[in-house]
């Protein structure tokens, strides 16, 4: 068996730091999201809700960054995408000891796709996603990361391998 290290986990050091490094007031009332890789935790600061994101040491800037590009380019589709909040240098993570943190608004939902209705609403939206993924193709080769590891991998026919979920 290989060595796994362990999904972060809730710590003060951890809310100070996002405090600090968001220029955010008080965090409070933390809340774990769940993830399987990624710790996910709600808190309130202020009047908003955020979740604070602390990822494996194995996600890199590079690959964090080509997330918030898929991100970005799914937003301006159209797709509702939840705001990443900047640090007050304009930075979409900061580095906590050896893992990435983001900071994201919290979007509220009282529902899943569980009902035929809820599903007919939501193909239109998942046929769009198909659609704006089909661009970051060609978004990450135009800008020149379709060779490399860890990257979406455009191909000719327009075709792609998604290879960033590792």
């Amino acid at each position: 068996m290989t060595d796994v290290l362990p999904r972060a986990g809730f710590s003060c050091d951890l809310l100070q730091f996002v405090r600090e490094r968001y220029g955010l007031g008080e965090l409070v009332d933390p809340v774990d999201l769940g993830g399987g890789f990624s710790l996910n935790m709600a808190v309130w600061s202020g009047r908003r809700r955020l979740v604070v994101r602390a990822h494996r040491p194995w996600v890199d800037a590079e690959r964090l960054e080509s997330l918030h590009l898929v991100r970005s380019i799914l937003a301006g589709g159209g797709l509702p995408v939840a705001d990443l909040c900047l640090t007050p240098e304009g930075h979409g993570w900061a580095k906590f000891g050896d893992r990435l943190v983001e900071v994201e608004e919290f979007v509220e939902s009282d529902s899943g796709m569980d009902t035929w209705d809820r599903l007919r609403l939501g193909m239109p939206l998942l046929a769009r996603l198909h659609d704006c993924l089909g661009v970051v193709a060609h978004e990450v080769v135009d800008a020149g990361w379709g060779e490399r590891e860890g990257y979406i991998a455009g191909r000719q026919d327009g075709s792609a391998t998604n290879r960033l979920a590792r």
